[in-house]
């Protein structure tokens, strides 16, 4: 939104992120994290003997997830061409599906300006979640003592009320220093 602010000559008085790590179009490449090892095939045999019901549900579970991953999209435009509504338990489904659509096709630019992000404490090893060099500067609001990997999670008790105090608070300090730079040029 800023950058279109940008383009038609007008400018954002604060630009803030909310846990957005940038997985897409980095300038920087996100940096590898481990992957946990694999069960070795022992374990996962003595899993099925012991429950067989839920390994089963669980495969089978990642295979209708597949294939639904295939026929979505299809799912949708009939949906949508039939004038319903999707329904209420696939709205999170369709919604993520969006935003992954829409982070995929987003190429980011270059902000000339000041970029905010409130984001848990676990990204040292990306502090700028990928926004280097996609931003003049950026300033961090570390919410709570972990991971917030999710946006709803800093809108959320126990964290939410540190979020709007420290976010009221760069509403304001942006507000003066927007105002101050009106003062200036009337």
């Amino acid at each position: 939104m800023a950058q279109q602010l940008l383009r038609q000559g007008e400018s954002a008085a604060l630009v803030v992120q909310f846990t957005a790590e940038l997985r897409f179009h980095r300038k920087v490449p996100a940096p590898l994290k481990p992957k946990p090892p694999a069960s070795p095939p022992s374990k996962r045999l003595a899993t099925l003997l012991k429950n067989p019901g839920r390994a089963l549900y669980r495969l089978s579970a990642v295979r209708i997830v597949r294939e639904w991953e295939k026929f979505a999209p299809t799912f949708y435009r009939i949906w949508f061409k039939l004038g319903l509504r999707i329904p209420p338990r696939m709205r999170t489904l369709y919604i993520w599906r969006i935003l992954i659509n829409a982070e995929r096709n987003y190429v980011p630019k270059a902000y000339p300006g000041l970029v905010v992000m409130f984001h848990g404490s676990d990204y040292e090893d990306d502090p700028n979640l990928g926004w280097d060099g996609l931003a003049e500067r950026i300033e961090h609001h570390i919410i709570g003592a972990s991971s917030q990997d999710a946006r709803r999670d800093l809108m959320k008790e126990p964290w939410v009320g540190q979020t709007a105090r420290e976010l009221c608070d760069r509403i304001v300090r942006a507000c003066d220093a927007t105002e101050f730079k009106h003062e200036k040029v009337a």
